[in-house]
């Protein structure tokens, strides 16, 4: 009888040991549960955050993976195209042209004249599709004479 008290004692206490590192296990789930929950707010916040596109872009000219101008005229990469769109939309041409400058590696020139072009390639778009501003233009300009 003594060796049957001791193997169910035995089999109590591992019972009790195995009880409580499931309860240990499932706690570290819900830590582990809260802890991606709170990466996924953090980088959802991070992704509709400005300032991070812009760290992002000045970390990744610092690091030397530079674009070329024609790239970011051509559209290969829409997050420096975004970036400089918003300059165009605030009217910081001058802006754009520093922004330009550090995603390229370009001198002042070239980043101006890459600046430059994708103003007029915007103007155009927003001028022909704001309800055909440039023909009530023309024909306001038409009707003077």
């Amino acid at each position: 009888m003594d060796s049957m008290q001791a193997l169910y004692t035995t089999i109590q206490i591992l019972i009790r040991d195995l009880k409580d590192a499931w309860q240990h296990i499932e706690k570290l789930e819900a830590e582990k549960q809260n802890l991606n929950n709170t990466i996924v707010q953090y980088q959802e916040a991070a992704a509709n955050n400005p300032q991070t596109n812009e760290l992002n872009l000045e970390l990744d000219s610092l690091r030397g993976n530079q674009i070329t101008v024609v790239e970011i005229l051509v559209g290969e990469y829409p997050t420096y195209l975004e970036n400089l769109k918003e300059c165009w939309r605030n009217g910081r041409k001058i802006e754009a042209v520093k922004r330009m400058r550090a995603f390229t590696g370009a001198g002042l020139k070239e980043s101006k004249l890459a600046c430059d072009e994708l103003w007029n390639r915007w103007s155009k778009d927003y001028y022909s599709e704001d309800n055909h501003f440039s023909e009530k233009t023309n024909k306001l300009e038409q009707s003077k004479f």
